[in-house]
């Protein structure tokens, strides 16, 4: 299989898993969850979500290993027709980080919207005319975006009431850490303009780890079965991080190139370059 197939087969299949992790994983908030306490109650439902969710991590991590390693990975700089998807994922973000944070008392959670509107002000730049064209300014924000994970994994742990291996807090650690990968790769990008095999596994991580508990959580709050609104409004910024990141997604998979390294510099040469050395 090419490049292109690999890519689009493991996303199709990553996918599939998500939407089932989802539906499992509401059945399991709404049918099988103790809310007081965090934990799941005995049932299959709560089994048949994390064998559902544990392959979804799985697929992800593996599918580093079906794309060729010697081959240099592209997409184009610019964001093109989704620059104002862009631009909306990015207000989007500002706004409901300093609309909770007035909601919130929480002094973790003050800190935490820094890093929310420094990767929305990381989207913004790459909606800009140079896309994901390298700027020390880019590498800053997206640097800065890792006090939204860290910090929402210290603040839910800090909460003595609740114990710190519940089922939203376990999650919510699983998806700091995608989100933590996925800043370290999306960086490498920017600085060397060409993707990493495991680029792709960490943006599949992110979108399956955070749209999994996020839409779930969402849907539980809605239904009555979970409420603990100061975690909602972390998970309302976990859901619209995990949308963009699987924006970014549904970029590669439709227009990334897959090159040897020889290749791409034939591929790049000026013309006129070429016939001087001719």
């Amino acid at each position: 299989m090419n490049f292109k197939s690999i890519i689009k087969t493991v996303y199709t299949g990553a996918s599939l898993i998500t939407v089932a992790s989802i539906i499992l994983l509401t059945l399991s908030f709404t049918n099988s969850f103790d809310a007081l306490n965090g934990y799941f109650n005995s049932g299959i439902l709560p089994i048949l979500f994390w064998i559902a969710f544990i392959t979804g991590i799985v697929i992800s991590l593996v599918s580093a290993f079906a794309i060729r390693k010697n081959e240099r990975i592209k997409t184009e700089d610019p964001a093109g027709d989704h620059k104002l998807i862009y631009i909306l994922f990015a207000a989007a973000l500002a706004i409901c980080a300093l609309l909770f944070n007035i909601l919130t008392i929480s002094n973790y959670f003050t800190l935490m919207i820094v890093g929310v509107c420094a990767f929305a002000l990381f989207i913004m730049l790459c909606a800009a005319k140079d896309g994901y064209k390298y700027s020390h300014l880019k590498l800053l924000f997206l640097l800065l975006s890792v006090l939204f994970p860290l910090l929402m994994t210290f603040d839910n742990n800090a909460v003595m009431d609740r114990h710190s291996n519940s089922v939203e807090n376990t999650l919510t650690s699983i998806f700091s850490i995608a989100f933590l990968i996925y800043i370290l790769y999306e960086g490498n990008r920017i600085f060397k303009g060409e993707h990493s095999r495991w680029h792709f596994a960490s943006m599949l991580l992110v979108s399956h780890t955070g749209l999994t508990f996020s839409v779930s959580y969402v849907a539980a709050y809605i239904i009555g079965s979970v409420y603990e609104t100061q975690r909602l409004y972390q998970v309302v910024i976990m859901l619209i991080i995990s949308a963009f990141v699987e924006l970014e997604l549904l970029r590669f998979v439709s227009r990334s190139e897959s090159r040897t390294k020889e290749e791409w510099e034939a591929l790049e040469t000026p013309q006129e370059e070429t016939i001087e050395k001719q």
